[in-house]
């Protein structure tokens, strides 16, 4: 679980490089992604410029629309597992090794099934748990709710401008973008001391 104590845009930003940078990973070496968060579009966009197509049909989209598109899960927005039964993402995965990732975000969960989405959440994580990991990117309002599921929990704050990570209390890390030398963004750790 990702954990957003806060809702900067700093944070946001982190977190959004981490996803991208797990999703990035897994496509090349063509390994499943099914992303139903709020900045699925953003990375989508992002995803497309710097991969190649064929690596590309590894990477799925989930969105409430009726767009005509074979890397677009549309979503009724009725029942998260009526929107994702196992044969849907069977056939969008079918090409892709396993183990999938399957990222979900509490806001984008909450804009697209309203507040109870929580009990059909649990439900679709047991059903996709055998074929990948699942990341839900859980604002600091719903981490509470749902932590409890949750086996690893990494937290992003922001500290006087910086993004700050953590998965156990007494470490932190500064979260600082670092560019490779094809120029993609990924992040350099440093501890807080």
């Amino acid at each position: 679980m990702f954990h957003r104590k806060d809702n900067s845009n700093v944070v946001n930003d982190v977190v959004n490089l981490v996803k991208n940078n797990l999703i990035k990973n897994a496509i090349s070496v063509g390994r499943g992604v099914i992303d139903a968060t709020s900045s699925s579009y953003e990375t989508s966009r992002i995803l497309v410029n710097v991969m190649d197509p064929e690596t590309m049909k590894h990477y799925i989209t989930a969105e409430k629309s009726k767009r005509a598109n074979s890397f677009v899960i549309n979503l009724e927005g009725k029942s998260i597992v009526e929107d994702f039964p196992n044969d849907v993402i069977d056939f969008f995965m079918s090409s892709s090794s396993r183990p999938n990732l399957y990222f979900f975000s509490t806001d984008f969960l909450m804009f697209t099934y309203g507040p109870d989405f929580f009990g059909d959440l649990v439900n679709l994580i047991n059903g996709i748990r055998p074929t990948g990991a699942t990341i839900i990117i859980a604002d600091d309002e719903y981490y509470g709710k749902i932590s409890h599921y949750s086996n690893l929990a990494i937290h992003f704050k922001e500290v006087s401008g910086y993004a700050l990570m953590n998965s156990a209390p007494r470490i932190s890390y500064a979260a600082i973008p670092e560019y490779d030398k094809s120029h993609w963004p990924d992040i350099k750790l440093f501890d807080i001391v």
